[in-house]
């Protein structure tokens, strides 16, 4: 008896499909605000291009290195009493 082969879109369950389609927005989102955040700040806000520097040198990698200290700090105290 054949097996029947599963299709790649039905092999993942709805949750897997929902969170990856919001990652897909928040991230599209995020990149299309970053790209012309500098712009507005340099134009509209009339900050400095040294000050928009530093603001994007901090903030982003902050993004990336915060959720790893946030993990850390959830393992050790559990994730309610971080919250």
């Amino acid at each position: 008896m054949p097996t029947k082969k599963k299709n790649f879109f039905t092999q993942f369950p709805k949750n897997f499909w929902t969170v990856i389609t919001m990652e897909f927005f928040e991230r599209g989102s995020y990149y299309g605000l970053a790209s012309v955040l500098s712009i507005y700040l340099v134009t509209v806000l009339h900050f400095s291009k040294q000050s928009v520097g530093v603001i994007n040198s901090v903030t982003r990698p902050m993004l990336y290195l915060t959720p790893i200290l946030a993990g850390a700090l959830a393992d050790r105290f559990g994730y309610r009493k971080t919250l």
